[in-house]
This record gives structure tokens, C-alpha cells and sequence, in this order.
């Protein structure tokens, strides 16, 4: 679940709406996470210590902690 909550921020901070919208929306979407109304957890991608592309799959097998 920790994974997908971290997803769901990173992409909510990366879009920069003005601070009210984004105060709204951070709301909104911590109440669906919690409530079990949004999907949490699949697939994603965050940006590598090179820049590059890393998919959580790319470590299948191995321990893997997001901080």
C-alpha cells in the first residue's frame, strides 16, 4: 500500500496546481486512498539515479524500499 500512496504523491506534487487546488485535491485523493475507493499498488515508473526509466518490475526478486 506504501508504494502506491508514494506513487499517487509523486504524481500529484509533479503537476503544480495553485496551492489551493492542490491543499482540495490532496484531500480528496488521501480520502479515497484511505476509504479503498482508489486503486492502489501496480505498476509504475519513477526516474532512476542516472535519469533513466526504472520500473518496479525491474527489481522482480529483490528487496525494495521507496523512501
Amino acid at each position: 500500500m506504501a508504494g502506491g500512496v508514494l506513487a499517487a504523491a509523486l504524481y500529484f506534487f509533479q503537476r503544480e496546481p495553485p496551492r489551493e487546488d492542490r491543499r482540495a485535491e490532496g484531500a480528496r485523493l488521501m480520502s479515497e486512498l484511505m476509504s479503498g475507493k482508489a486503486p492502489v499498488g501496480g505498476p509504475f515508473t519513477l526516474a532512476g539515479v542516472e535519469g533513466k526509466p526504472v520500473a518496479l518490475e525491474d527489481f522482480r526478486g529483490k528487496i525494495v524500499l521507496l523512501p
